[in-house]
């Protein structure tokens, strides 16, 4: 299953940076932050109708056991019904887009932080197929595996928060508008400096253009640029990116 691709628009360029013409189609944000959609369409969706057959591992056992009381709930039952084998993945796009959009601010930060680590032990080749909007299921699972259980397991309650909050129907927090970033595209300029900014945004806007090592390694530039800027930046650029998500 391969995520709907991002309506096109012009790159969000830092107006410290010099503007270029764009690729068609690009966006600095890693393919409108498929990336996270993706990963967390694989942590709900491949679980949705899996069944424990033998005694899980830790892994198993985390997903289990923060999935099952989601997909039991009233309010998942009353959107999807019955979930086949082949919905699951379609439905997990959609929820993981979703619950990334409600997650409380410590929450966004932490998944991003931990999403970074997952997409940082894939092969170049798989992380461009991610970044194109390919749910690449078993080996997002492998590299998620090399993160410590609690983390894991963590990681999987995080997006659970936000899944329950979406079902219910409740209202995500607000995101800013691009206007009101225009101070933090500069903070993130300047965190990647001057001129590494520009081919940051350019690569990570379109990294099907780009050669599969060069794509993965500008995006999570970018990613770790965000995540180290001031705090009040920080928070307003992944809320924008999770809004992003679920409007994708």
């Amino acid at each position: 299953m391969t995520a709907d691709r991002p309506n096109e628009s012009e790159p969000l360029v830092p107006p410290t940076v010099p503007p270029t013409e764009p690729p068609s189609g690009s966006s600095p944000w890693p393919g409108r932050i498929l990336v996270a959609a993706a990963i967390a369409a694989v942590v709900i969706g491949g679980v949705v109708v899996r069944q424990v057959i033998f005694a899980p591992d830790p892994y198993e056992q985390a997903l289990q056991d923060a999935t099952e009381p989601l997909m039991e709930s009233a309010d998942f039952e009353a959107r999807y019904g019955t979930v086949s084998e082949d919905e699951a993945q379609s439905i997990g796009v959609e929820l993981g887009a979703n619950a990334i959009g409600h997650l409380s601010d410590a929450d966004l930060q932490e998944y991003f932080a931990i999403t970074l680590q997952i997409m940082e032990a894939l092969e170049p080749e798989t992380c461009a197929r991610v970044l194109a909007g390919s749910v690449e299921s078993e080996a997002i699972m492998v590299a998620a595996r090399q993160l410590d259980v609690d983390t894991f397991t963590h990681y999987v309650e995080v997006l659970m928060a936000g899944a329950r909050s979406e079902l219910a129907g409740e209202a995500p927090p607000e995101a800013p508008t691009e206007a009101e970033l225009q101070g933090s595209f500069v903070a993130l300029a300047d965190q990647l400096g001057q001129d590494r900014a520009l081919e940051v945004f350019t690569i990570a806007g379109d990294p099907a253009s780009h050669p599969a090592e060069e794509a993965c390694e500008a995006t999570l530039e970018l990613l770790n640029a965000i995540l180290e800027v001031p705090e009040a930046d920080r928070q307003g650029l992944l809320r924008f990116m999770a809004a992003e998500a679920s409007a994708g």
